[in-house]
Parts: C-alpha cells; sequence; structure tokens
C-alpha cells in the first residue's frame, strides 16, 4: 500500500485494457509509450469458494497481485493498430515503425483462475515472482502467503526450449511466444489445484481453448436474447451481455465496472445487474447473485457489542457508507429471484428472516411519525449531521469535509426526507408483504403492521411530495436548527435517484404524477448545464415511457447516444463496444454492469415486458423476435410479424388473444412455448397491464374474462383503443369488488383502475 488509507486507483495506461473472469480475478493491460504492463489480480476460486471474504479478498490499493511484475516489455502505445475487444476473447493488431506486424489474443478462461496468451509473430513476456519461482520445464510456480492466505501462481508454456525460457540478472523470468503458442497465467489455492487445472487446459490449441470458452459462455447466454432492427444497438446489447456475464463471478460477487475504482461489491451495482437481466429472461446472474448477498448484510457494532446486520452500500462490511437504499435492493433481489425462478428455497431459509429483521430495524431507525414517512441521516454517499459517522468517509475511514454540511442557506443539514427512500421503503413493504403470503406459515401480524405503513406511506406521497405545481418534490431537507425545505427537480436533488424513483418500481405508487415525473426528467436532464444523464437511470426511464406509449422510435432515439459512444474505440480505455456511465463522457469508466443489465432490459422490453407478477406481449417496429426467454418453468420464444408498434393480436401455443395483453399462466406450459405476434391497429379496450398474476383468460365476443391473484391491493392499466370500455370486478364468492381509485394517465389511452382487495378477483372487459 502507498498511502495509510485506502483510495480509489485509476488505471495508469495511455490505453488500458481490462478482463474478468467468472473466478474474479482480473488481468489488466496498462498500455504505457514504451512498454506493456500486465497485472494480474487474484481472488480464491469462486467456484469453491463462495463467501463474501473470498471475494472481497483483495481491493482498492489493497490489491493481491500475482506477480512482483508483469509485462510485454516490447509493445509500445503506438505500436497498437487494432483493438478488437471482447470480454472472453480479445484479438490486438499492432504494426512496429520497422514494419513487424503482430496479432496478440487473449482468452479470459470461463471457468478456471487462467488467463490465457498467444501471440502469432515473436512476443516477448517477462515475469517476476514474489519471491522465487520453482522450474520445471514449461512450468513456474510460487508458492507465497499474503494476509494469511496461501497461493500459487503459475505460468505454463510449450518448453524451455520451444518458448526460450531464460532469467535475467534483476531475477525476471522471461518467455518467447510465437505461431499462436497459448501461455496459461493464473493462481490457485495450492499446487494440487494447480495441476487440476493444467490437466484439463494445458496443450489445447488456441482455436479449440476458444471454441470449448464460447460453450461454456452459451450455457448461459444462449437464451434471452432479443433481435433488432438497429445493427449497432444489437452490437453493443450482445457485447454486453457478455461483459455482464464477466462482470459477477461464479460466486455470485458483482463488481461495479471493470475499473479498479469500481473494485468494491456495491448492493445496488449487483442488484440492478442481476436482477435486470433475470427480468430480461436471464435468471443465471441472479441465482448467482441472490444467495451471496442475502447471506452476507454489511453490518455495524453497537456500543453495547451487539452486533446489527443491514444492507447498506457495500456488501458484506462494516466500512460501508450508511446509504439507505441498499435494503430496497435486498428486497427486490429476493422477490425478482423467487418470481422469475420460482425458487422459494430462500424464502424459507435463513434469508427471508434476515431480510425482514433488517426491514424492521430500517423502520425503528427512519420512520418519522409526524411527517408520516421515511427520514435518514444520509444524503447521496454522505452522511449529515445526525449520523455518528458525521465528518467521516466511513469506507476509508478518514475525516472529510463534508459536501452537504452547508448548503446555501447556510445551515447545516440534519436530516434528509427522499421521494426515493419513500419510494424505496413502499416498494420493500409490499414486496415483503407478497413473499410473506407465500409461507404457509406466514405471519399475519408482520404483514399487517407493513400494510398500515403502506397506506400511510401511499398517503404521504400522494398528499404531501406533490408542490404547488402539483408535481412530485424530490426531496425534504430538515436543519439543526429545526427548520426544512422543499427542493423540486433540478434544483439540489440527485438526478439518479429522482429517477429510479419515478420509474424503477416494481410497483407504481401514483402512476399519473409518475410519468409526468419522467416526462420531465427526459425533456430536461440531458440539456441541463454541466450535467450529462447516467446511462443506468436514463436506460430505466427509456423502458418506462415506452411501456407508457412512446414509440420505438423515439425509444430507439433515446439510447442512440449510449449506443454511438459506446462503440467508440477511445483512448483511455479502448473497449469499443463496452457501455460507459455518463452521457458525453466515453473517456470514462467502461464495462459497467449495471449499465448493462438495464439496457438489456430496454430492448428485450420491446417484446416481453416484465411485471411485477408475469409478463406482457408487447409489439415493437424496433424488434424482429426473441430467442429463449427464461421465465420459471417456462422457455419462450416470440415471433414478430406486421409492421407498426402495436399488437394487433398474439397467439400462445396456438391460443389467440386480443383483449389481453399480460401473458396468462395457464395459456404455458413447463418447457418450450412460442408466441406469435402479429403487429397491426389494435381494436377496442384491452387489459395492458397489472400488478397482479394473470391465473386466467378467457375471450369471447369481444369480452375478456380474466382471474388474477395478488395478495396485495392491485392495480390494472385498461387500454381505450376506441371509445369507452365497462370493466367489472368481482371477488371469489362473486360478489362486487369496490374500485378505490380511476384515473387516466395524461397524454395516453391509459386508464388505471385500483382497487384494495386482496386474494383473487374476476375481471370482466369489454365496450360499453
Amino acid at each position: 500500500m502507498k498511502t495509510p488509507y485506502r483510495e480509489p486507483q485509476v488505471e495508469e495506461g495511455i490505453h488500458n485494457l481490462i478482463f474478468q473472469n467468472r473466478c474474479g480475478n482480473r488481468l489488466s493491460l496498462l498500455i504505457h509509450e514504451e512498454e506493456t504492463g500486465l497485472e494480474f489480480v487474484y481472488k480464491p476460486n469462486a467456484f469453491r469458494r463462495k463467501d463474501f471474504r473470498a471475494r472481497n479478498f483483495s481491493n482498492r490499493d489493497n490489491q493481491t497481485t500475482l506477480f512482483a511484475a508483469a509485462g510485454l516489455p516490447d509493445l509500445r502505445a503506438a505500436w497498437y493498430r487494432k483493438f478488437d475487444y471482447d470480454p472472453f476473447v480479445t484479438r490486438l493488431g499492432l504494426e512496429a515503425e520497422s514494419g513487424a506486424k503482430n496479432t496478440i489474443t487473449i482468452v479470459s478462461v470461463a471457468d478456471e483462475n487462467v488467463f490465457a496468451l498467444a501471440a502469432r509473430q515473436p512476443l516477448l513476456l517477462a515475469l517476476r515472482p514474489h519471491r522465487a519461482f520453482a522450474v520445471r520445464d514449461g512450468l513456474l510456480t510460487e508458492r507465497w502467503e499474503d494476509r494469511g492466505e496461501e497461493l500459487v501462481s503459475f505460468v505454463a508454456y510449450r518448453s524451455h526450449e520451444l518458448n526460450r525460457y531464460r532469467v535475467l540478472e534483476d531475477g525476471t523470468h522471461l518467455l518467447q511466444l510465437v505461431e499462436n503458442d497459448v501461455v496459461l497465467i493464473g493462481g490457485e489455492e495450492n499446487p494440487a489445484q494447480v495441476e487440476r487445472v493444467l490437466q484439463r487446459l494445458r496443450g489445447k490449441a488456441l482455436q479449440a481453448l476458444i471454441d470449448e470458452n464460447e460453450t461454456i459462455v452459451g450455457r448461459t447466454l444462449a437464451g434471452g436474447l432479443v433481435e433488432l432492427e438497429n445493427a449497432p444497438a444489437q452490437r453493443v446489447l450482445e457485447l454486453n451481455r457478455r461483459i455482464a456475464f464477466s462482470g459477477i463471478d461464479e460466486g455470485g460477487a458483482c463488481f461495479g465496472a471493470l475499473n479498479r475504482i469500481y473494485y468494491l461489491i456495491w448492493v445496488r451495482d449487483g442488484s440492478m445487474t442481476a436482477c435486470h437481466m433475470a427480468l430480461s429472461g436471464v435468471p443465471a446472474f441472479l441465482e448467482r447473485w441472490a444467495p451471496f448477498l442475502l447471506n452476507n448484510p454489511s453490518w455495524t457494532r453497537q456500543e453495547d457489542g451487539r452486533v446489527i446486520p443491514e444492507f447498506g452500500q457495500m456488501v458484506g462490511t462494516r466500512w460501508s457508507k450508511s446509504e439507505d437504499d441498499g435494503l430496497f435492493y435486498a428486497a427486490w433481489t429476493l422477490y425478482t429471484h423467487f418470481e422469475t425462478t420460482g425458487d422459494d428455497r430462500m424464502l424459507r431459509g435463513p434469508e427471508f428472516p434476515l431480510l425482514l429483521e433488517c426491514i424492521d430495524r430500517q423502520i425503528e431507525k427512519c420512520w418519522d411519525e409526524r411527517r408520516g414517512m421515511m427520514g435518514s441521516d444520509t444524503l447521496g454517499e454522505d452522511s449529515l449531521s445526525s449520523s455518528p459517522y458525521f465528518g467521516y468517509d466511513i469506507v476509508n475511514g478518514r475525516t472529510t469535509r463534508h459536501r452537504h454540511s452547508a448548503m446555501p442557506e447556510d445551515r447545516p443539514l440534519h436530516r434528509c426526507h427522499s421521494l426515493y427512500h419513500q419510494v424505496n421503503t413502499l416498494n420493500t413493504l409490499l414486496m415483503a408483504r407478497v413473499l410473506l403470503a407465500r409461507l404457509r406459515e406466514g405471519d399475519a401480524a408482520r404483514a399487517r403492521r407493513y400494510q398500515a405503513l403502506c397506506q400511510r406511506l401511499r398517503q404521504t406521497l400522494r398528499d404531501v411530495f406533490p408542490g404547488p405545481d402539483g408535481k412530485l418534490r424530490s426531496l425534504c431537507f430538515t436543519y439543526t436548527d429545526g427548520s426544512e425545505a422543499w427542493k423540486s427537480w433540478p434544483d439540489q436533488v440527485d438526478f439518479w435517484e429522482h429517477t429510479w424513483a419515478l420509474c424503477q418500481g416494481p410497483f407504481a405508487f401514483d402512476p399519473a404524477r409518475q410519468l409526468e415525473g419522467a416526462r420531465e426528467v427526459r425533456e430536461t436532464w440531458a440539456g441541463l448545464p454541466g450535467r450529462s444523464y447516467g446511462y443506468c437511470p436514463w436506460n430505466v426511464m427509456t423502458r418506462y415511457l415506452r411501456e407508457h406509449g412512446e414509440s420505438s422510435a423515439a425509444h430507439q432515439e433515446l439510447l442512440a447516444d449510449e449506443v454511438e459512444e459506446a462503440l467508440l474505440q477511445t483512448k483511455k480505455f479502448p473497449l469499443s463496444g463496452a457501455l460507459t456511465e455518463d452521457h458525453r463522457n466515453p473517456e470514462g469508466w467502461r464495462g459497467l454492469p449495471f449499465s448493462a443489465g438495464s439496457f438489456t432490459l430496454a430492448e428485450t422490453a420491446l417484446v416481453l415486458n416484465p411485471l411485477p407478477m408475469g409478463l406482457a406481449v408487447r409489439g415493437s417496429a424496433a424488434a424482429r423476435r426473441l430467442h429463449g426467454y427464461r421465465h420459471r418453468l417456462y422457455s419462450i420464444d416470440v415471433e414478430l410479424d406486421g409492421t407498426g408498434d402495436d399488437v394487433a393480436e398474439f397467439r400462445v401455443n396456438g391460443r389467440t388473444f386480443r383483449i389481453c395483453l399480460q401473458v396468462a399462466q395457464a395459456a404455458l406450459r413447463p418447457g418450450h412455448n412460442r408466441i406469435e405476434v402479429r403487429r397491426g391497429a389494435a381494436e377496442g379496450p384491452r387489459l395492458w397491464a397489472s400488478d397482479a398474476e394473470l391465473l386466467e383468460a378467457e375471450e369471447s365476443d369481444g369480452v375478456l374474462g380474466a382471474l388474477f391473484s395478488s395478495p396485495i391491493e392491485k392495480r390494472f392499466w385498461i387500454e381505450q383503443a376506441a371509445g369507452d370500455f365497462r370493466l367489472q370486478l368481482r371477488d371469489a364468492g362473486g360478489e362486487p369488488v369496490e374500485i378505490t381509485r380511476r384515473e387516466t394517465l395524461p397524454g395516453t389511452r391509459m386508464t388505471v383502475i385500483e382497487t384494495d382487495a386482496a386474494g383473487e378477483i374476476r375481471l370482466e372487459l369489454g365496450r360499453l
């Protein structure tokens, strides 16, 4: 370590290429003016060790590197002519001043602690051990220890003779590659594991190694792929699905980006990645992330010695800033895992009780009974004066000037009541109530308590958060002198959090005002001086607006800058195709899994849009088909025919639907399912979506009869394609169900119907 406090580290090369394999290890090419450095960062094997410590063993400037030094000493920055980047197999084209050319191939082996290096023409590889290599013909190994962890680094090559192995006076070991010789470089926990890896991989030709790797990657990424009309967007989509897969290791840890600065494991970033990918028809990410996150809460130690678990900013450590949104993302992770996979083991294991404990503790800590809302001692990443960590960067322990200690009013901030916190809490409680109802034993008292809080929060969001202009405000600040001040978009608010509050869900709280707020974000954020938009919330907003009537052309236009900037071959990180973090900042961080997940869902939802419980069929002129979408026991292929953005009708396994666009569970069957969508003009009223599970649906003579089930209050989105409609809601006994709220969404043909009734509801929809 160079300083006593951990600080974010940025790659120092002129050009930098970064790779992570599925075991969590990283290789960075740090391309300097006169040489190319290789940095191999080690984390113990994620296939065997699922615990948090193994995933987080190296962080920021406290990394565990496999070698004291490694590099390609002959290769200068000016020689690199082509960067053909892919997270699993990258090819680099070089040409020296002399006219000498070379092609270097780097393979990130998907299921081992190994990177493979090959070159078509002569290439010099230099490595220096921490202490000393044990040398065998064709194999260098070093056993050493870092912070009590025994490690073995290894370099496997064809032979001393064929690779011209030699050692310099300073202890640097040299190898020469040519004709696509494969050198395997990695780290393991003990010599036996090294031998196991070499028995499997040693001696494979380069193309055979690549082909085997692609088979492994394809097992996860073959399905859930939408085919777009836009070729550049298709290229970005496919590449970033691969990047996201490389960014989440087999033990479940998901890092914020490939870059060093995002080395920590964020609750929000990993959940965004895994949940959005699951909702895009690829649940494998979430199947790894959910048990990892939910078994590794962050924690604090009270003065009386009690250890308090919570889901804060970072996974599994007390050195975590006290952001309050981690709890929502943990709840969303468990809820989405159950809804997309049907697997209830974590509901019946220790994970759900722990989550409920954390929910209760945050309510106790943050609930403001007088205001009827949640309050926080944190704003963004900074603690406010009501926090015991005020004035500290709690991630590294250093005292720091507080960004929010004084605002223009020159009063210290005491607490913050944000729209984001209220919406997150409401959704957390709604999801918890649904999951509690899935358990036979349940917890009736807790469910009733959560229901009462939901009612109060929804009332606050509808009655208190709208400002004099009727728009949803973003923040209420309270100061140390007892005064308070409200802030609206875009004045002194967190743009990312405000956008997520309006658009993320999964449940709506005030549909009309949410839609107006999302439109305001779209219209103003990109044009604000000095405020480029972040691509993750922008993608979430884009999907939300498309779901509420935005055309496919407008949808693709909203994503156009993101696609264009992703395809740039930038200087600092020439990872062409990798998504960036912020609009107008292509030289910044690249390969962010949470940008990839939200982008993937924005495009996949053009064809199948995930609802809080189930799926809805959509038409779009921007898409052709969707292959292998995974949802619970179902694999779904969707084919689109006809023209336009709307659905005239669709067939599910031979059954035709025109009035109901939500997919009924009874229409699907375990295994393969086929949906055929005919695009065209719609006729009459239609059920566009709901936040309840659709069990059965039948259409006859222009009338829809549908059976919905949900253990909480419900909403139905009705599209009026022509004229008004008649709607009846009845309970399981046939008695009428009261409609508690009915409103038309501005600028749409959509009416939202709400009812507080729980359980099963029969809906009948037809023309007047």
